[in-house]
């Protein structure tokens, strides 16, 4: 253990460690709440969003089932792998506490009604075409929610090491010097009383 310089500097010095790291510590605990209701909310609406995506996607393949009925495989493989105009997906970040959550966005198209043939295509092919696009902007928008979580789920565990580093370790050690360099300085305190008290009484005697 490092010797201890039990000096009113180095204890003063010691008492405003104490009062950094516990407001460290504030800050940190405040952070960490903060970045679990974030995490939680984002939990939340991952769990909405997969149930939403996988109703959709049940009512796709439903749709994609109809129009096979209706047309040997390889017409509708062939009416299905049309080239659309590429959908752009934009990449940008949003800050939560320090922290970069990424934000997928995806250029959106014109919807064509539902019931109109497009190009010639059979209404029931134009159905799942719509669908399955629809499925994909709410796909992006869980993939977002997931990358969230994790960065969030990275830093959430991050600032609780911090925390526990504090709480539990440099808090007490900082309490534990102030409370010995006081000791020392009260024992030194009392000999030097009692040195005093004996120094007057060869005086007075």
């Amino acid at each position: 253990m490092a010797r201890i310089n039990a000096t009113r500097t180095e204890l003063l010095k010691t008492r405003r460690r104490i009062r950094l790291a516990k407001r460290g510590h504030k800050l940190l605990k405040d952070k960490r709440d903060r970045l679990m209701l974030e995490f939680l909310q984002l939990i939340q609406r991952t769990g909405n969003l997969r149930e939403r995506v996988n109703r959709k996607l049940g009512i796709a393949f439903n749709s994609l089932v109809i129009a096979r009925s209706k047309m040997h495989d390889n017409d509708l493989e062939m009416l299905l792998s049309e080239p659309e105009e590429p959908l752009k997906l934009n990449v940008s970040t949003r800050s939560v506490m320090s922290v970069a959550i990424p934000v997928f966005g995806m250029k959106r198209e014109d919807v064509v009604a539902v019931g109109f043939s497009m190009y010639g295509i059979p209404s029931d092919v134009e159905v799942v075409r719509l669908q399955f696009r629809d499925v994909l902007h709410d796909l992006i928008a869980l993939a977002q929610l997931e990358k969230s979580i994790k960065a969030l789920a990275r830093e959430i565990e991050k600032t609780r090491r911090r925390v526990n580093v504090l709480e539990h370790y440099l808090i007490p050690r900082f309490e534990g010097t102030a409370r010995t360099i006081k000791m020392k300085l009260d024992e030194e305190e009392r000999g030097n009383f009692v040195k005093l008290l004996k120094v007057k009484s060869e005086i007075g005697g």
